[in-house]
């Protein structure tokens, strides 16, 4: 009885257990889907068969590795595509890929299918899916678990504006829209004031042909010598075709816009080493004396373009004393003013009537009838 029991169990045994291949077998039999990226059985070992779609959860198929039939657990593994497009987001986004990468970090890993007798990978896909062809009417566009799918007509329209906005942008960054630096201008013995009063905020509302044309008469390409306030300093960038200029925003006395405090009046490029230093040593709030060239003319009350030259630090300007020193006086008034009228109401009594008594007192005659009454 024990006999035919063991028997029966090395039967079953047999039964289970999966046969083994030989290693040329083995390799005959297995073969890479180069075009997809994942691993499947050949055609002799899968006639009749379908191939199965490796997609983010697991699917059932057959191990080509053991040859099993399993249903793959899932991983989530970085591939050269992900550490590539992380690189090309930290050359683009610079300091800002900091906190944009590790949101979308997740998105740039490939789902692999392991299977889970041998650990061996099955199959792999990556979650950004793009369309390969142009030929299909509508596109579809995958990210992870989301879609979006969207005609042909459309995505050329968005490549086409993304393409125009590309060029137009690396044409700013390289220096083909910004102002060439130019050699020093003659010195011209001008002050703020005169130009406020040909080209200033005003003077451009009330007749902007004027102004060009005096700009373009007067003072351009022309430098001059004035005192402002440095409210801040931006440093450029130089990264492969990606280049903009350093400068500095000036606020002046008086301001070109009294009625807004945070537009800043002169915008001084700077390039070159000697500029460099000489701007390292100003703090931020600091007065400022100047030698720039003006190149271009603010519209509509905008900071006006100026190449700089020299810059030192300097004291507060005497006409900015004096004005402070008005306001100051002028506030004073206006408090002094104000707590005379606040005592005069305090010491007034209540209104007096034109028989000599206060509004507030009643006569006796009226008190005692009122007595008698009650």
């Amino acid at each position: 009885m024990t006999g035919a029991f063991s028997q029966r169990r090395k039967e079953a045994h047999s039964y289970r257990q999966v046969p083994t291949l030989p290693a040329a077998a083995e390799e005959d039999d297995v073969e890479m889907d180069d075009e997809f990226g994942t691993e499947s059985l050949s055609s002799a070992s899968t006639d009749g068969e379908k191939l199965p779609v490796f997609d983010m959860s697991p699917v059932n198929c057959r191990c080509p590795f053991c040859r099993a039939d399993i249903t793959t657990f899932v991983t989530h593994e970085p591939s050269v595509v992900s550490y590539l497009l992380a690189l090309l987001l930290i050359l683009v986004l610079q300091w800002l890929s900091v906190c944009v990468l590790p949101v979308i970090w997740p998105l740039l890993k490939d789902t692999v299918h392991r299977c889970p007798s041998c650990l061996n990978k099955v199959g792999s896909r990556s979650k950004i899916s793009l369309p390969t062809s142009f030929k299909n009417d509508v596109l579809t566009f995958r990210i992870g678990h989301c879609a979006v799918v969207l005609a042909r007509k459309y995505v050329v329209i968005l490549l086409a504006l993304v393409g125009v906005i590309g060029v137009f942008y690396m044409a700013r960054s390289s220096g083909v829209m910004q102002p060439a630096m130019i050699p020093r201008g003659p010195d011209i013995d001008v002050t703020w004031k005169d130009f406020l009063n040909d080209c200033g905020d005003r003077a451009y509302l009330g007749n902007p042909l004027h102004s060009v044309k005096a700009f373009d008469e007067k003072y351009k390409y022309k430098t001059v010598k004035w005192t402002g306030r440095v409210v801040r300093i931006r440093e450029g960038i130089d990264l492969w075709l990606f280049k903009t200029k350093s400068f500095a925003m000036i606020k002046m006395f008086p301001p070109q816009q009294a009625y807004r405090p945070d537009v800043v009046d002169l915008i001084l490029l700077f390039d070159g080493a000697q500029q460099r230093d000489q701007v390292a040593l100003l703090p931020a709030g600091a007065w400022a004396e100047f030698e720039a060239s003006l190149l271009s003319l603010g519209r509509r009350g905008g900071p006006h373009l100026l190449q700089l030259w020299s810059i030192k630090e300097t004291e507060r300007p005497q006409e900015v004393e004096d004005a402070v020193a008005e306001a100051a006086m002028a506030l004073s008034a206006r408090q002094a003013m104000m707590d005379a009228i606040v005592g005069e109401k305090n010491n007034e009594g209540p209104p007096v009537s034109s028989d000599g008594q206060s509004d507030g007192e009643q006569p006796t005659s009226n008190i005692e009838s009122s007595s008698h009454r009650d």
